[in-house]
């Protein structure tokens, strides 16, 4: 199906309602990645013939493109050289699962590891991503956010996301 044209915030956000209805329980983990290596679909092949449920998925969403005709100094986007957004997704339906589906997607992440980008996208940081927040930034780039935080939010009123904390 092709699809283009403008579409209303609304509907975007509910688009993938279908697939991840509400009452179902999610839990995932994203990094940036390079190439696919063969090393890479070979972990990847392994840990979702163990999957716990059929709610589960492994994702890619493509970078690169446009985004690369950027330069990596011009926003705070810091690795345009990250060809893709890599998803590993849990879903299951029964709460007494949960510790079974966060323990494949934690350990599938910590595998992947070596296969990943060194930078993540600053979204996927989350509250128990090993990656300090200036993973997501080049370093010039992290000291150009420090600077605007101490400028605008000197306090750190506006702190619970990955943070960039003022130099304060």
């Amino acid at each position: 199906m092709t699809q283009l044209g403008p579409v209303p915030y609304t509907t975007v956000q509910t688009m993938l309602e279908p697939s991840f209805p509400v009452g179902r329980q999610y839990y995932w983990k994203a990094h940036l990645m390079g190439d696919i290596s063969a090393q890479a679909i070979d972990v990847m092949v392994h840990f979702y013939a163990k999957v716990p449920s059929a709610f589960s998925a492994l994702g890619f969403q493509q970078l690169g493109n446009a985004a690369n005709r950027v330069s990596p100094d011009a926003t705070a986007y810091s690795h345009r050289d990250a060809l893709y957004d890599f998803l590993m997704l849990s879903g299951w339906e029964d709460p007494a699962s949960a510790e079974d589906n966060i323990a494949w997607t934690r350990t599938l992440y910590d595998t992947m590891l070596p296969h990943l980008h060194r930078g993540i996208y600053v979204n996927g940081l989350t509250e128990d991503t090993t990656q300090p927040t200036t993973a997501a930034f080049r370093p010039e780039t992290y000291q150009r956010l420090v600077a605007l935080k101490e400028r605008y939010d000197p306090t750190n009123f506006f702190r619970l996301n990955p943070n960039v904390k003022p130099m304060a």
